[in-house]
């Protein structure tokens, strides 16, 4: 699985403390590998993906969820 967001973004923030409060509750949801990666360290990689808001889940080239 992609994880593509912002460092400064507030939703991509939110979004990493509901995961890690996930991973508290039900630890075996850390066994579900995830890259974060960071758009605007890796613009190149993050464009060939169709989706516009972050955060960004794609399992695969399937887009699970865009955005708030």
């Amino acid at each position: 699985m992609k994880l593509f967001y912002l460092k400064d973004c507030p939703h991509c923030i939110r979004a990493r403390n509901w995961m890690n409060e996930l991973y508290q509750e039900n630890p075996q949801y850390k066994d579900i590998p995830i890259e974060w990666i960071e758009e605007n360290e890796n613009w190149d990689y993050a464009n060939t993906f169709d989706y516009y808001y972050v955060p960004t889940l794609y399992d695969g080239d399937k887009k699970l969820h865009e955005g708030v």
